[in-house]
């Protein structure tokens, strides 16, 4: 899943966010597709924020300023991170 998001992708990604309850289920536990719709959308945003954030670094005047590569070497960390974390989270709850 580590691709740009595509048309196709992005058609996904709006029918998985309209699966979701529309409110707070209060205490109930949470149900397994919404598991995997959170950790699927979380994921295909955060490889699409890394592709993003690879690009901007060729942008003028980016790539020559300490300040902005710094902030984008931890934007794509924490991105990183969060992507790892959902798959994570995602394989942690029972089926």
């Amino acid at each position: 899943m580590n691709t740009p998001i595509t048309p196709e992708g992005r058609r996904r990604l709006r029918e998985a966010l309209l699966e979701l309850p529309d409110q707070d289920s209060g205490g109930e536990p949470a149900a397994r597709s919404e598991v995997d719709i959170l950790s699927e959308v979380m994921v295909m945003l955060a490889f699409h924020g890394m592709n993003v954030a690879r690009r901007a670094r060729t942008a003028p005047g980016v790539s020559a300023d300490p300040h902005a590569a710094r902030l984008l070497d931890e934007y794509e960390e924490l991105l990183t991170r969060a992507g790892t974390l959902s798959q994570q989270f995602a394989a942690a709850v029972p089926r």
